[in-house]
């Protein structure tokens, strides 16, 4: 499949120009961020207190979805983050600009019909199982 077919109002189906990969359910998804949450929440009170949960949710998730295509969470519950054009993984401006986004809370609820937030829109990329 060429990435250049790729539609993305409908990115499961490829004989309509989707790339064929499963997109995380929203569900899996809320899990993912609740772990990555916790997480960050346990090492923030760990190194230094509670108040920069923000700022090591922000560092994990956005580090490790840069270098490995998925957060600790999102790793746990099987979820890759792909950019649509290469469906490899996304690159590092883009895993930062997706995590502010995500922290702004309103892009990661919005979505689609397809289960794409606004923030993979604005990123061009997809949270998909693996």
């Amino acid at each position: 499949m060429n990435s250049a077919d790729f539609d993305p109002e409908n990115p499961e189906n490829p004989e309509e120009g989707g790339f064929g990969l499963p997109i995380a359910s929203t569900w899996r998804r809320a899990q993912a961020i609740t772990i990555d949450w916790i997480g960050s929440l346990f090492v923030a009170t760990l190194l230094l207190e509670s108040s920069f949960t923000l700022l090591f949710f922000f560092a994990q998730v956005s580090i490790l979805t840069a270098l490995t295509g998925s957060s600790a969470g999102q790793k746990l519950r099987g979820i890759r983050i792909i950019d649509v054009n290469t469906l490899q993984n996304i690159a590092p401006l883009g895993a930062l600009i997706r995590t502010f986004l995500i922290m702004l809370v309103i892009p990661a609820v919005v979505q689609t019909k397809q289960g794409r937030g606004l923030h993979d829109l604005a990123t061009k990329s997809a949270a998909v199982r693996f």
